[in-house]
């Protein structure tokens, strides 16, 4: 039975990885949940992608990994690279997919001229253009950083606002929220980075039941 029928009797499914080494080789995993709590592996594939972002657009699946989109139809078969991101000269760090308040599907990305450098990182989203294979740079997303160089970022729209998670270069997860991509995202006072302790945190995910 092909993956993707597999896949289909979850409400969710996700791409994750673990790392064998750092920064590579990892291994993906194919995940299924039906309440977004439970999660259930459908597959794990021998190749790895780090960081992986998937949207579906018409019965096509594309997996957004740094500056590549790649895509697949059945979750067996994969074409790598259909799209590269603009800005050669930066690292893409965690990219990832995201509507904006019209509904247009875009992708964030935590770029870096030099990803050696944890200080060094921001932000710049992109659009996509799915016919024709394309992407072309949207804009830089500002922030009033509470510490500064966010990576792993992850936009959603909550009562019409945008709310956006980073992980910081104090290895902490920090909320933030604005009006619309144009403006500048405001830290949101809660006590989100103290009850993180001690831990080194990254890569958020908000998940709307």
């Amino acid at each position: 039975m092909a993956t993707l029928n597999l896949a289909k009797d979850y409400k969710y499914m996700a791409l994750t990885f673990d790392e064998v080494a750092y920064p590579t080789p990892v291994n993906s995993h194919l995940i299924g949940s039906n309440d977004g709590i439970k999660w259930t592996e459908i597959k794990q594939y021998d190749f790895g992608w780090r960081d992986p972002s998937i949207v579906n657009i018409n019965d096509v699946y594309y997996i957004a990994v740094g500056d590549k989109i790649n895509r697949t139809s059945d979750f067996d078969n994969f074409d790598n690279g259909v799209i590269t991101l603009p800005d050669p000269d930066y690292a893409h760090w965690a990219s990832e997919f995201f509507k904006d308040k019209d509904g247009n599907v875009k992708i964030v990305s935590s770029i870096n001229k030099d990803a050696t450098n944890p200080n060094g990182f921001s932000l710049r989203s992109y659009n996509v253009d799915f016919k024709n294979l394309t992407a072309t740079l949207d804009k830089d997303v500002k922030g009033n950083w509470e510490v500064g160089s966010p990576i792993d970022p992850n936009i959603t729209i909550v009562n019409d606002q945008l709310v956006l998670f980073v992980s910081e270069s104090d290895k902490r997860i920090h909320q933030y929220t604005a009006t619309d991509l144009d403006d500048t995202f405001e830290p949101v006072k809660s006590n989100l980075v103290e009850a993180q302790g001690d831990t080194s945190t990254e890569a958020p995910e908000l998940l709307l039941l």
